[in-house]
C-alpha cells in the first residue's frame, strides 16, 4: 500500500522547483495532486508529465475569488481534501527606506494571506469529511535569520511559522495537523535568481553549510511526505528546518571542510 493512497493533495506554486518535486512524490506515492499556478500552458504541461494522477487548476494567489474558485472547484470534484501544501511564495529585494507599500502588500497576499485562507477554506472540507488531514506550510530559513534587503520576505515568512503554530492549536481538535517545512538553499529557479544579484553569495552560502551543498528537491519532497502521511500522526505545530545544518553554525566562522564520506543516498 503507498503511504497516500485515496488521499486528495491541492499544492500550491507546484509547476516547477520544490513545489512540482512535492507534487510528483506525493502522486507516486498513490494521491490524487491538484497542481497551481498562474500560467495554464506551463501548468497543464507539468500535470502531463507526472501522469493521471494530477490535475492542474489556474489560480492567481493575490485575488481572493481565485482561492474559493480553486478550493470549490477541488470540493466538487473530488468530494474531500486531506493534504493542503502552502508552497507558493514571492519576494522582492530592497533596503527598508526603499520599499514600495505595493511591493510589501503584494508579497503579504502571496505568503500570508494566501496560505491564511487556504488553511482556512481547505480546514472547513476537512472538518466536515471528519478524516482529520495535514496542512503543510513552507517557509524558509528566512523566518528565522534575515540578510539585507529581504524585510518583505522575512516579515511573511516568520508570520507563516507563526500562523502554523497558531493554527495547529485552533485545528488539532479535529485531528487536523499543521506543520512548516523551513527549507535553506535548495538549487530551484528562484533561489538562484536571488542569490545571483549579490556577487559571492552562492559560494558563501556553500561554505557556511556544514554538509557542505545545496539541497535536492527530492530531499525536501521526501520531508512534505512525511508530514502529510500517517507517520507523522502525532506531530502538529512543529517547523523543521531542512538546511544542511547552516543555522547551527556561528557566523563568525567558516564550517569544518569537507571530508571523505561515503553518501548514504547512494
Amino acid at each position: 500500500m503507498k503511504r497516500l493512497d485515496g488521499m486528495v493533495a491541492i499544492v500550491t506554486g507546484s509547476t516547477r522547483g520544490l513545489g512540482e518535486a512535492i507534487a510528483r512524490t506525493f502522486a507516486r506515492e498513490g494521491a490524487r495532486v491538484v497542481l497551481t499556478g498562474r500560467s495554464q500552458s506551463e501548468g497543464e504541461a507539468c500535470a502531463a508529465a507526472i501522469g493521471e494522477a494530477a490535475t492542474f487548476l489556474q489560480c492567481d494567489l493575490t485575488h481572493i475569488s481565485s482561492i474559493d474558485e480553486l478550493v470549490a472547484t477541488v470540493d466538487d470534484r473530488f468530494g474531500r481534501i486531506d493534504i493542503l501544501v502552502n508552497n507558493a511564495g514571492d519576494l522582492v529585494r530592497a533596503n527598508i527606506l526603499d520599499l514600495t507599500i505595493e511591493d510589501y502588500e503584494r508579497i503579504h497576499r502571496i505568503n500570508l494571506t494566501a496560505p491564511f485562507l487556504l488553511t482556512q477554506l481547505v480546514g472547513r472540507i476537512m472538518v466536515r469529511e471528519r478524516r482529520g488531514g495535514s496542512i503543510v506550510n513552507i517557509t524558509s530559513t528566512g523566518s528565522a535569520v534575515c540578510r539585507p534587503g529581504g524585510t518583505a520576505y522575512h516579515v511573511t515568512k516568520a508570520g507563516l511559522a507563526m500562523l502554523t503554530r497558531s493554527a495547529a492549536l485552533d485545528l488539532g481538535q479535529y485531528g487536523i495537523r499543521v506543520n512548516a517545512i523551513a527549507p535553506g538553499t535548495f538549487a530551484t529557479d528562484l533561489m538562484l535568481e536571488s542569490t545571483s544579484q549579490t556577487q559571492g553569495l552562492q559560494e558563501s552560502l556553500l561554505s557556511t553549510t556544514p554538509l557542505g551543498r545545496f539541497g535536492e528537491l527530492g530531499e525536501l519532497a521526501d520531508v512534505a511526505l512525511f508530514f502529510a502521511s500517517r507517520e507523522s500522526s502525532y506531530v502538529t505545530g512543529q517547523s523543521l528546518f531542512v538546511e544542511g545544518g547552516r543555522l547551527v553554525l556561528n557566523p563568525a566562522v567558516a564550517a569544518p571542510e569537507r571530508a571523505e564520506w561515503v553518501d548514504f543516498r547512494r
